[in-house]
């Protein structure tokens, strides 16, 4: 679902980046520890989302979403980076 446009303003690349962004539960050496799967990150709905939240339609939109995505991977262009943990 397409955020309502007053919330538009607010839902930044890095906003849309982490909502798709889930803990699980896996088995390491035998014990229980939290990973990030960041899977989704890459999906259509990751995509769709992110295009509604811009302002203007970029001229390239899948290039754009590309470079938002590497930009905030690598802290590039004065990015904030994904943190972490």
């Amino acid at each position: 679902m397409p955020p309502r446009p007053e919330d538009q303003k607010a839902l930044t690349s890095l906003r849309v980046f982490r909502k798709f962004i889930k803990p699980v539960k896996i088995v390491r050496d035998g014990k229980e520890v939290i990973e990030l799967d960041a899977s989704m990150v890459v999906s259509k709905e990751c995509y769709e989302l992110w295009l509604s939240s811009r302002k203007s339609p970029p001229p390239k939109p899948e290039r754009a979403f590309q470079r938002a995505l590497s930009a905030h991977l690598g802290a590039l262009d004065g990015r904030t980076p994904f943190e972490r943990e």
